[in-house]
């Protein structure tokens, strides 16, 4: 939504596609086409699966189809087609159900084979891009997320029933297998501090073994689900930082959303993580439990490193301003429209 309505401010027309109403998307472009889908089972990966040989009966002019969601649209062309490619973390084995994997493996790299533009969120993931796919490499630029501003000016709610009171630490998004939450807590487990520690999301694949963990370290860890934006704008603001020690990720949001909100950062010397922090957070092994908890131990005691970290934080959240991203991602849309080559940033 950032994005769109970045696009609205630069006075570009959008057109929504959806297959529900979609209330949010039409207050900020004023249009939403509806393609009901008539499948309840699988709705929305069969709605992009044939989403191509749909369009043209809405006989809607347009210069280009934009899809930022990450689905594969496989069957049927479209002439002037850009697609948002956010991570590969589904080709993985172990972070996602077998069945997930298996749409992915059908029609993912068809998919993409038919876009004439590839826009990738990090370095990371065009390097994975172009590593799996024969895709010319000028047809993959990067652009990278835009950290909503709308989310720092979210005005703090009641803090959740659940909320522990400070000293503690936060980790953000689902609860799945690539967000390496076994070690997490088994490094937290062992740390020699008096903080406890709060997950935010939730459940997602793998979910059943990282609860029944937290669950038996008892009044230490907490476990929040369905928090609207209001408490975990709270969540963020009294952590005493985040800890987001992930396995695998294409981007890693909460990183910005952390440096947003004051706190300093722990997370992952892999993927595009350390591309994201910048210098701004403190790096650990995802993969040695004993690198996490010297790390989280650092996090919550050294009291000069987090105030560095929480400066160096601030300037880094300069570099994912959502103006400059939506000019980019225009710029990249525009030389595809004219037949021009997309350069690689």
């Amino acid at each position: 939504m950032t994005l769109l309505r970045e696009f609205q401010a630069l006075g570009v027309e959008v057109v929504g596609l959806d297959h529900q109403p979609n209330p949010l998307a039409e207050a900020i472009c004023g249009r939403v086409e509806l393609l009901p889908c008539r499948h309840d089972k699988l709705q929305m990966g069969r709605w992009h699966l044939t989403l191509l040989r749909r369009i043209p009966g809405l006989q809607i002019p347009h210069d280009v189809l934009f899809d930022p969601t990450g689905y594969p649209n496989a069957w049927g062309r479209h002439p002037c087609q850009a697609v948002l490619v956010h991570d590969l973390s589904m080709y993985q084995p172990g972070l996602y159900q077998r069945g997930k994997r298996t749409w992915f493996r059908w029609f993912y790299g068809r998919a993409l084979r038919k876009a004439q533009l590839c826009i990738c969120v990090s370095e990371h993931t065009r390097k994975q891009l172009l590593a799996r796919f024969d895709l010319a490499p000028n047809r993959c630029v990067i652009v990278p997320n835009s950290l909503d501003q709308s989310f720092a000016l979210t005005p703090e709610g009641d803090p959740h029933p659940a909320t522990p009171t400070a000293p503690y630490l936060l980790t953000v998004g689902t609860i799945e297998t690539r967000k390496n939450l076994q070690r997490v807590l088994e490094a937290f487990a062992s740390a020699a501090i008096p903080h406890r520690l709060v997950l935010a999301g939730r459940p997602g694949n793998g979910s059943d073994d990282v609860l029944t963990r937290a669950k038996a370290l008892g009044e230490r860890v907490t476990v929040l689900h369905d928090l609207d934006d209001r408490q975990l704008r709270h969540l963020y603001r009294r952590a005493a930082g985040l800890v987001f020690a992930s396995s695998e990720e294409g981007f890693g949001l909460p990183i910005l959303e952390a440096m947003q909100s004051g706190i300093p950062v722990l997370t992952s010397d892999v993927s595009a993580m350390p591309e994201v922090a910048g210098g701004a957070a403190l790096l650990v092994d995802p993969t040695d439990t004993t690198s996490i908890r010297l790390g989280i131990e650092r996090l919550a005691t050294d009291q000069e490193l987090s105030r560095c970290l929480v400066a160096k934080g601030h300037d880094r959240i300069q570099e994912f301003e959502p103006r400059r991203n939506a000019e980019r991602v225009l710029q990249h849309l525009q030389t595809l429209t004219s037949g021009g080559k997309p350069g690689p940033g």
